[in-house]
């Protein structure tokens, strides 16, 4: 019986105490996580889908049909012709949650807004409704983080996350450095943390949710 079977039985086979099953908890995702990472590092698995584009460039072809987050990453001029045909792109594919950082991010939130509700002119149902958000006033690292650990759709788990990066050179490897040093960052609070809480209890389980993916 592996740590997180482990927790699973003491959380629904036991009337085990929140202090308890945190313990256990912060253990399952300290091993399960840091293992991931020691993979993806060992054979090269990449923690995100990412894609550095030009404007006017076509869409990428996704190797997934499920829903996802993507991060827009703006550092160049893009033509308003070809940030919409992106956006209408994005709700095709499944995209439920867009979120625009850098230059002219904010015209990216209205563009995307503007292609959801032109695919559903009535009311959108709740599994299709797209969350914009754009972040003018964060850092990257910021960013990276609210899109590794703060997004959560309210009707749809969104596993995938899809980067794409309109500028002139690829930061794949940044933005692979980044999301590990938050989920590193996140992990060692999360199990230093002193008092046990139900709110911890639910902040793990997403943890252990993410290393699992």
């Amino acid at each position: 019986m592996d740590l997180f079977t482990s927790y699973i039985f003491l959380k629904f086979a036991t009337r085990a105490s929140i202090r308890r099953r945190v313990f256990v908890l912060s253990v399952a995702v300290f091993t399960r996580l840091w293992s991931r990472l020691f993979r993806s590092r060992k054979i090269n698995k990449p923690m995100f889908e990412y894609f550095n584009l030009h404007s006017g460039d076509q869409p990428p072809d996704l190797d997934f049909d499920k829903p996802f987050k993507c991060l827009v990453l703006i550092s160049e001029d893009v033509a308003d012709t070809w940030r919409d045909k992106v956006s209408r792109w994005l709700v095709e594919t499944g995209c439920l949650w867009m979120m625009a950082w850098g230059h002219d991010c904010s015209l990216w939130d209205d563009s995307v807004d503007c292609a959801t509700i032109e695919k559903f002119p009535g009311d959108i149902p709740d599994d299709k409704f797209v969350i914009t958000t754009w972040h003018n006033d964060e850092t990257l690292e910021d960013v990276v983080w609210f899109a590794t650990f703060t997004v959560r759709h309210p009707d749809v788990l969104l596993e995938k996350l899809v980067v794409l990066d309109f500028g002139p050179d690829s930061r794949k490897d940044e933005i692979a450095a980044l999301i590990e040093k938050c989920q590193r960052e996140a992990l060692e609070e999360a199990v230093a943390k002193p008092r046990p809480s139900r709110f911890r209890l639910r902040w793990l389980e997403r943890l252990l949710r993410i290393s699992a993916q």
